[in-house]
């Protein structure tokens, strides 16, 4: 009986669900369902009508995104009912972009997208503002190379605010980096349309389809490619970011791994010692890269690595005791462990903090690692082929 009612209420609520919108957008125009449902009915018609409009141009100005500036497509979205009140676009760049090269970028594909939504006579009639504008679009850009995302200080993505953003934030372009150790978006800062047409005009730049590395960020890329490389063949280590802060001098290094394995605290160990050993010994070997380095040798304080355990197949989160990461920053290793989910129950929120399990500092990590083997054999197989130099001050 209990089951049957719990069916009709999940029914109940699906049904609400999906007529929400129907009433939220009339909230306030005191409509009789009736009407609602008519004028429904006919943003549904005029949708149909020019869907295949937004397709075609969309796929349209794509093409020619990608033949004249080298960008790809990834996405688009838009807000439509029985108009068109704002359309946006995403690009893929595959190089690097200083702040200059990256605002005329994205100003000139804003320029050239406008254009293309204006010129298209068959689906002008459903442009709410014509002709459309700036204030009508929004347009991404992110910026890729051979590790992924540029996590090195430089820019990650930038991208623009429609007039229908919230104030006082619209019509504004936005610049963002990435954390390697965190992966987290980080602002780096914003401007005015009008201020970035100024210092578009002020600074012009003769091929925006092209980005010239420096020899630094040439040598970054190939180092930390080959190292994303070895770790995956040698150790089947999962490197989804690498970099740092590096767009003046090399100042600091920060990686994330995720490997499909559970591990104990000991294990957790000295594989990030392992990691660690082997990534110092990458860097302070590298002649083309020593030059740049804040402080030479590169020393284990100036490396922030978060190493964590995910189960195969659903890159969950363990919790039988095992540790969930273990970090390194500022010459400190920290580990974490999930607490265990009692009785079967579920989370209140999947965003909580993970709870911190031990702290030691690197030199004491050395020193325990030396004494406590593994008895895991992944592990034993593991440690054969990364092995720290303990007590070595040049590795760490």
């Amino acid at each position: 009986m209990m089951r049957g009612k719990t069916i009709n209420l999940l029914c109940i609520l699906a049904l609400f669900l999906l007529s929400a919108p129907l009433f939220s957008s009339y909230r306030g125009q005191n409509l009789t369902r009736a009407e609602i449902e008519a004028l429904f009915a006919a943003e549904e018609t005029a949708r149909n009508e020019y869907l295949d409009y937004i397709s075609d141009i969309r796929a349209s100005f794509a093409d020619q995104m990608r033949k004249e500036l080298n960008l790809r497509c990834y996405g688009w979205g838009g807000q439509m009912r029985r108009t068109i009140k704002t359309l946006t676009m995403q690009f893929y760049a595959d190089r690097r972009a200083t702040i200059e090269e990256a605002r005329a970028l994205q100003l000139l594909v804003m320029e050239k997208f406008v254009d293309a939504i204006n010129a298209h006579e068959k689906l002008r009639p459903f442009l709410k503002v014509q002709p459309f504008t700036h204030k009508q679009i929004a347009v991404t850009i992110k910026f890729r190379g051979v590790n992924g995302n540029y996590d090195d200080g430089s820019l990650y993505f930038i991208s623009n605010t429609s007039n229908d953003a919230n104030p006082p934030h619209q019509n504004q372009i936005l610049y963002y980096a990435r954390d390697p150790f965190t992966c987290d978006i980080v602002d780096l800062f914003k401007e005015s349309y009008d201020d970035a047409v100024k210092r578009r005009a002020a600074i012009p730049i003769k091929n925006l389809a092209v980005y010239q590395p420096t020899e630094k960020e040439a040598e970054i890329d190939r180092c930390f490619f080959d190292f994303r490389k070895e770790m995956w063949n040698r150790h089947q280590l999962e490197c989804w970011a690498i970099g740092g802060e590096m767009t003046g001098s090399i100042d600091e290094i920060g990686a994330k791994f995720v490997t499909l394995h559970p591990a104990t605290q000991e294990e957790a160990r000295t594989l990030l010692l392992g990691i660690t050993h082997r990534l110092l010994q990458v860097v302070n070997e590298n002649p083309i890269l020593r030059p740049y380095f804040a402080q030479d040798p590169f020393p284990v304080e100036r490396l922030k690595l978060r190493l964590c355990f995910k189960k195969k197949g659903s890159y969950g989160t363990y919790r039988d005791g095992t540790m969930e990461s273990v970090t390194l920053e500022g010459g400190k290793v920290t580990y974490f462990q999930e607490t265990p989910f009692k009785n079967g129950e579920l989370p209140q929120s999947f965003f909580i903090e993970v709870p911190e399990y031990a702290t030691e500092s690197y030199q004491e990590a050395l020193e325990i690692s030396k004494e406590k083997p593994q008895a895991d054999p992944f592990y034993k197989q593991l440690m054969s082929k990364i092995t720290p130099v303990f007590g070595s001050k040049k590795s760490g």
